[in-house]
């Protein structure tokens, strides 16, 4: 099930909200699938693709892809988004990505012997989704 899971966000999800030929609406139904899940959804995913030194860093490269929309990053310069589609894509990414990294950096707090209190623990995971 792993390897499924793996394929189906690298070749449907993340395909969607990389490409520039995809639509608002494509872009949208993406983002508010992850806005939907449980905190628990993105720990699965970090806990088996991103800790796990032999598989793709899959929450990394999906907040990448969360960024680049809050950046505006997302579309072809000659397609142009209405300014509310282009609002509430850059919303909801950036609702994602600030539950993303809360629910990781609060799993690494309570699982990985992390120091909330130490600021060199909060350059590792700020280093590590570099953005």
């Amino acid at each position: 099930m792993k390897l499924q899971i793996s394929i189906f966000n690298e070749n449907v999800f993340l395909k969607i909200l990389d490409s520039e030929n995809s639509s608002f609406e494509q872009k949208k139904t993406i983002l508010e699938y992850f806005s939907k899940q449980k905190s628990v959804y993105f720990i699965e995913l970090y806990a088996n693709y991103d800790i796990d030194v032999n598989e793709k860093f899959l929450v990394n490269r999906l907040a990448t892809a969360f960024n680049r929309i809050v950046q505006g990053k997302f579309k072809k310069r000659e397609e142009s988004f209405s300014e509310e589609q282009n609002y509430e894509l850059i919303s909801l990414s950036l609702k994602i990505l600030s539950f993303l990294v809360e629910n990781i950096y609060n799993f690494c707090i309570k699982n990985c012997g992390f120091n909330e209190n130490n600021e060199e623990n909060k350059m590792l995971l700020y280093i590590y989704y570099d953005f």
